[in-house]
């Protein structure tokens, strides 16, 4: 009798399992990842010994639900339509206004990322592409597309490559770079489908070498860290360079394609970067972020001389098509594989040491600090430097010789050594939030110690995150601790644009 009340015990468990717990979408299936490789033959050669571990995990089984086209489109947007929450409702219905989004596959594996991610930050992403991917016909003298460009990109993505459960990396490789939709003439729709999809396959390469030489991998850095690196444009929507290359300049006019080249990094150049820092030995096993800044930095800024022409006629430096090329980082790569010094200013280092580090995974934003320094009759004072992500502490940091008063004594002795002298400090926004994101600096008056001081700049709009008359000691103390995490998706993603 005892065997028999067990037995019935078992059974009705089973059947309670079976008729109350939640159901999957589809059925869990396994497949494997398949991706071609980007590296050099001189990187392979390095990466002899540990490759292999990489290779397994690039190509490695990873559980994920049947993703097939033997249903319509239409089924997998009733899907979220019907998820009776946001954003998923309100991305059934962008997903269904997409000019060519006619993959059932790709549609569905946007639908099961979705609908069945584990990690908090896939609906934060998906939520922020619904606020930001549609840009606003207001901002723009010419037609701009009136559906979301950055989920055509997601779109782009999951036609061409498997997503991850999970998958942030592919979401905001999207969010970075649906802008480029919005602005670029139609060569430059083609091109960006391509970078996109390169750019993702290198990022999953370079994810994998990174744990084989048991580095932290950027597959679990933090959203805002991600757009970070999905962004190539560096500071290409600065005022400061002047029209052709400032993104500012292109809201009368699309922007053609040798302006987008010159604007961003190639993947070619990111390849040749990281296999250059490997050669130089920057990449050990067991290596940090901070060493790696280290080595870049140093390589170029520290002592400025034997690798770095610096020049303040910077509209002199121009490519083989005459667009000014200061901060144009393909071509400063060719110049430096000639055997010739980078060329420019400190803005020119910046794009540079931001393209150099995200060879390797690291992300990094453009910042520069701002004042007029009022001992000298309103002599301007800036310097351009990158910040970048260090996962240890999960904050946002400076290189030290970029912020310190023994770093940079020509920039630090311009202030007289009043290191209390009141900046402006700007941090380059992705363009995630398209609306109102290229608006027109422009000049405010500001009292100083009972004086008036007419010019300091004040911008409109996404471009940028803007601390206004902070001491430069707090904000390199700032910058030396490090900006939180947190701190800084706020300002990335959430600060409302003055319009």
């Amino acid at each position: 009798m005892i065997a028999l009340v067990l037995i019935a015990v078992v059974v009705a468990s089973g059947l309670g399992y079976w008729l109350f717990v939640p159901k999957a979408t589809n059925e869990l299936v396994t497949y494997t990842t398949q991706q071609a490789s980007l590296s050099t033959t001189s990187e392979q050669a390095l990466a002899t010994s540990t490759m292999s571990t990489a290779a397994t995990s690039v190509s490695e089984t990873t559980l994920w639900l049947n993703v097939t086209a033997t249903k319509p489109v239409s089924y997998y947007i009733s899907l979220l339509k019907s998820a009776g929450a946001q954003p998923y409702v309100e991305l059934g219905g962008e997903l269904q206004a997409l000019p060519d989004a006619t993959n059932a596959t790709a549609v569905a594996e946007i639908a099961y990322l979705a609908l069945n991610a584990s990690n908090p930050e896939v609906k934060e992403a998906f939520g922020l592409m619904i606020k930001g991917g549609t840009p606003d016909q207001s901002d723009f003298s010419y037609s701009v597309p009136t559906y979301n460009t950055e989920l055509e990109v997601l779109y782009w993505l999951a036609s061409s490559s498997q997503f991850k459960r999970d998958d942030t990396l592919a979401l905001a490789v999207a969010m970075s770079n649906g802008f480029w939709l919005t602005i670029g003439e139609e060569q430059v729709r083609g091109v960006v489908r391509n970078d996109t999809t390169s750019l993702l396959a290198f990022l999953r390469e370079t994810d994998a070498l990174q744990e084989s030489y048991g580095y932290f991998r950027l597959e679990e850095l933090p959203l805002e860290a991600k757009v970070a690196l999905g962004w190539t444009g560096e500071e290409s929507m600065r005022h400061g360079y002047g029209p052709p290359i400032g993104l500012i300049y292109w809201t009368k006019q699309r922007l053609p394609l040798d302006i987008y080249e010159a604007d961003t990094v190639s993947i070619s150049t990111l390849v040749e970067m990281r296999s250059e820092a490997l050669t130089h030995n920057w990449i050990i096993l067991g290596g940090g972020v901070e060493s790696f800044v280290s080595a870049i930095e140093d390589y170029l800024f520290f002592p400025v001389g034997p690798n770095f022409n610096y020049r303040t006629d910077y509209d002199k430096i121009v490519n083989d098509q005459g667009v000014l090329a200061v901060h144009d980082v393909d071509w400063q790569w060719t110049q430096h594989e000639k055997g010739l010094r980078f060329q420019g200013d400190c803005g020119t280092e910046m794009t540079i040491a931001d393209a150099w580090l995200k060879s390797w995974g690291i992300a990094t934003l453009s910042e520069w600090a701002y004042t007029l320094f009022t001992q000298h009759n309103l002599q301007k004072l800036s310097h351009s430097f990158i910040i970048y992500y260090e996962p240890i502490s999960r904050t946002w940091k400076a290189y030290r010789n970029q912020i310190s008063d023994g770093g940079m004594p020509n920039w630090i002795a311009g202030m007289g050594g009043n290191t209390t002298q009141p900046f402006d400090m700007f941090i380059c926004r992705p363009p995630v939030i398209q609306q109102h994101y290229l608006r027109e600096k422009y000049f405010e008056s500001r009292t100083i110690g009972g004086v008036i001081y007419n010019g300091y700049w004040h911008f409109q709009g996404n471009m940028y995150y803007q601390l206004e008359q902070t001491p430069w000691t707090q904000l390199e103390d700032m910058l030396s601790k490090g900006i939180p995490t947190a701190t800084m998706k706020e300002w990335l993603f959430y600060m409302e644009p003055v319009v």
